[in-house]
């Protein structure tokens, strides 16, 4: 959405930040709720999940919310 991209079937991409006593219930929890709430299809990833490569793209492209 941000570019201009998506079509039918397209996720959505959220780029989050990790709260240090986050544990991997609370993201899959997030994660489910986003998708019931948005109804599309996310891929959730964090900054250190994000090759390196494509890190500073990313975060120019990103659209807080």
């Amino acid at each position: 959405m941000a570019r201009g991209e998506d079509v039918e079937g397209s996720d959505l991409d959220i780029l989050i930040e990790v709260l240090p006593d986050a544990d991997l219930f609370d993201l899959g929890a997030m994660h489910t709720e986003l998708e019931a709430l948005l109804g599309v299809a996310i891929d959730v990833k964090t900054l250190k999940e994000l090759p390196e490569a494509s890190r500073a793209r990313v975060l120019r492209e990103a659209r807080n919310i």
